[in-house]
């Protein structure tokens, strides 16, 4: 059963709500939640936005009290482990082809028949949104996993930006969306590469 005050899982047995402490043998309590609540104050919001934009999510659940201070400092260092996990992965891309944001790149794994030009990021909050142009130079309609990374004047990689393209038809260009992580700041030079060419 859920907890007409806080929408968390209780267990019937138990009166009281173990994360607002509401008494649910009251017979008079009334379900405000859907009538009175915000949609960015409910639970499953705040799971999706942990699922999908990590900070948002964050903030929603420290703001709105959602589940009890143990899983809330659980979810956070889960959260801030992983975050230099992903840097250390993403450390591993090839770091020798470096180009300037006002140039454009062939990827080698795509057989020299898709390029990427005119990409620019801008700060989102935090987080990376990554706008451009990606041209199909083949005979055939190609579909694409693909990754942006942005370096810093030392070639040093300072985040990543992944992003698929469907659908991309022979001799075409299309706009490409993608998201990083974190923006970054001092990027000045950027290497895209296709990394899986679906067909």
């Amino acid at each position: 059963m859920e907890c007409p005050r806080c929408g968390v899982f209780i267990v019937e047995s138990n009166p009281k709500c173990w994360n607002c402490g509401l008494d649910t043998r009251n017979k008079n309590i009334v379900d405000t939640r859907l009538q009175s609540e915000p949609f960015y104050k409910t639970t499953w919001f705040m799971w999706l936005m942990l699922l999908t934009v990590y900070p948002v999510g964050l903030i929603l659940m420290w703001k709105y009290n959602k589940h009890n201070l143990f899983i809330r400092v659980l979810l956070t260092g889960l959260i801030f482990f992983s975050i230099p996990l992903s840097h250390i992965a993403s450390n591993q891309l090839n770091h020798d082809l470096m180009i300037p944001y006002s140039q454009s790149v062939f990827d080698s794994n795509a057989e020299n028949k898709i390029e990427f030009k005119n990409i620019s990021i801008q700060n989102a909050y935090g987080v990376g949104m990554v706008q451009g142009e990606v041209i199909n130079h083949d005979n055939k309609v190609h579909s694409f996993s693909f990754t942006i990374g942005f370096y810093d004047k030392n070639k040093k990689l300072l985040c990543i930006a992944q992003g698929t393209v469907l659908n991309l038809q022979p001799h075409s260009s299309k706009i490409f969306e993608a998201i990083s992580q974190q923006y970054p700041e001092n990027a000045a030079y950027q290497k895209a590469q296709v990394d899986a060419l679906l067909y």
